[in-house]
């Protein structure tokens, strides 16, 4: 089989994180590529102005604390001013702007909450070991 038809998944199950957070969810093993990224909210929540949480992708370089962007956020407030539902396991899919890991480095889900939420969250990362984009 092809290196790149050779998919990994690898999850990270996040259990209320209470408030905002980075969350280091996965550590290049060697040079490798994000292909794909999901979240599944594993308690849903309405759509709303008062209680929401985005969740986006970043980079942590192999200190853990650099913030490249890797995904754009999902959820949150949009310009309209109201923040979309998330639906009880439901898969929302992250698009990957730059998905290139060198080895040891750090996967971050930078999780910001709004109001009151109790959210119980799954992230899947799709990996790809020795690719380069």
């Amino acid at each position: 089989m092809f290196g790149y038809d050779n998919k990994h998944v690898v999850t990270c199950h996040v259990g209320d994180p209470t408030k905002d957070m980075d969350l280091l969810i996965y550590r290049a093993p060697c040079k490798c590529e994000v292909m794909a990224a999901y979240i599944v909210d594993n308690v849903g929540i309405a759509a709303g102005t008062e209680n929401y949480f985005e969740v986006a992708l970043k980079n942590a370089g192999t200190s853990g604390t650099a913030t490249t962007a890797m995904a754009a956020a999902l959820g949150g407030t949009p310009a309209s001013g109201t923040a979309p539902a998330w639906t009880v396991n439901v898969p929302q899919t992250f698009t990957i702007s730059e998905g290139t890991l060198a080895s040891g480095e750090w996967v971050k889900a930078d999780y910001d909450e709004t109001g009151t939420c109790a959210q119980n969250i799954t992230i899947v990362l799709e990996v790809v070991y020795g690719v380069a984009a």
